[in-house]
């Protein structure tokens, strides 16, 4: 494997280990949990694709997939940045 594959690896890894030691700690029923995370993932992808939308006009785009709708769903507006910041140093 590359080193962005295991890097990669790594950074997906550590954000599912705090997202379930989140969901332990809070006491929420599963269907309130379910509602909120469907919710939370449909702005995520509204904000995946205004930020494409704003940043073509400085060539830069950010991939609309599972993963960046989940990363961006999940952890709010630090989840979108550091998926920014990846973009900019690591991948490019």
């Amino acid at each position: 494997m590359t080193d962005k594959t295991v890097m990669m690896a790594a950074i997906f890894f550590i954000l599912l280990v705090l997202g379930i030691g989140y969901l332990q700690r809070k006491k929420i029923p599963v269907i309130q949990m379910l509602g909120r995370l469907v919710a939370r993932l449909l702005v995520a992808a509204v904000a995946l694709y205004l930020l494409n939308q704003f940043g073509s006009f400085i060539d830069f785009r950010l991939a609309i997939n599972p993963i960046t709708v989940a990363v961006t769903g999940i952890l709010g507006i630090p989840g979108l940045l550091s998926l920014i910041l990846i973009k900019y140093f690591i991948v490019q």
